[in-house]
Order: structure tokens, then C-alpha cells, then sequence
């Protein structure tokens, strides 16, 4: 997953593009954005690495609260969050652990606590074997 964030006293912005799969074979593409109340003032952008007790990446779909905090040595980012999530009734919890490039320690803050409400989308991608290749026939000259 990648993530990019701007992040000033009082408000922060984040939105996100997640590779996800699960234990079914189900892979994806999970899109979210959103934003929430910060205390700090940085940027970061990296990779992280999320976990849930999701049965199915279908669960991932819809409104997801967000709340931890970042810091690290300057010119560095690291950050840990709590994660629920709410889709169709079922309440999936989980964590990001998230590390890049970031603002904290270089004079700005060291580092930054935050709560955030995004929403995500999720796409699935099918597996190769699951497609039906029938629907993509080979154009053939007459």
C-alpha cells in the first residue's frame, strides 16, 4: 500500500491505494480518502503494511476510522495505527504499520498524533483462472 499525507495543526488529509487480498483467492484494489483531526505538523509518504480480521476483502468497502500517531528520526517516518471499519453492519478491526520519507525530527515536530474518518472502495481484481475468456473471444478474419 502506498500512502501520501499533508498533515498541519488541527486537520490532516490522507488517501491511500492498497494492494489486498485474502484467504480465498479474492484479490484487489482498495482506494480511500479522507481526513481528520491532527496534532503536529509533518508529511510523510510510504509504504504500509496493513492487517485485519477481515473474512474477505469484500469487507474492506465503506467508512473506516483511523487513529494513531507517527514520529521518527529526521527525515524519517514511522507510524502505527488503530483501524475500524464498518461494512454492511460487520465491524472488522485491524492495524497499519506504516514507514518513508517524512518531515517529523527535522525541526518540525518529533512527532504527531491523529484520528482520522476516510472511506474506502474496493475493486476486485479476478484471479487469471476465475475469468471467463469466452466473454474476450479472438477476432477472427473472414
Amino acid at each position: 500500500m502506498a500512502r501520501c499525507q499533508l498533515r498541519i495543526i488541527g486537520y490532516r488529509i490522507s488517501g491511500s491505494i492498497i494492494i489486498v487480498f485474502d484467504g480465498l483467492g479474492n484479490i484487489g484494489i482498495a482506494i480511500s480518502g479522507g481526513g481528520g483531526g491532527y496534532a503536529g505538523i509533518g508529511g510523510s509518504g510510504g509504504i504500509v503494511i496493513q492487517g485485519t480480521d477481515a473474512d474477505n476483502i469484500n469487507l474492506l468497502n465503506g467508512p473506516v476510522v483511523q487513529t494513531g500517531g507517527s514520529g521518527g528520526p529526521p527525515g524519517v517516518g514511522i507510524g502505527l495505527e488503530w483501524v475500524v471499519q464498518n461494512s454492511d453492519g460487520v465491524t472488522v478491526n485491524g492495524f497499519n504499520f506504516n514507514a518513508g520519507p517524512g518531515l517529523q525530527g527535522n525541526g518540525v515536530t518529533p512527532f504527531e498524533f491523529h484520528s482520522m474518518l476516510e472511506n474506502t472502495r474496493v475493486v476486485r481484481i479476478c484471479p487469471p483462472w476465475e475469468i471467463d475468456w469466452s466473454d474476450y473471444p479472438i477476432p477472427t478474419s473472414d
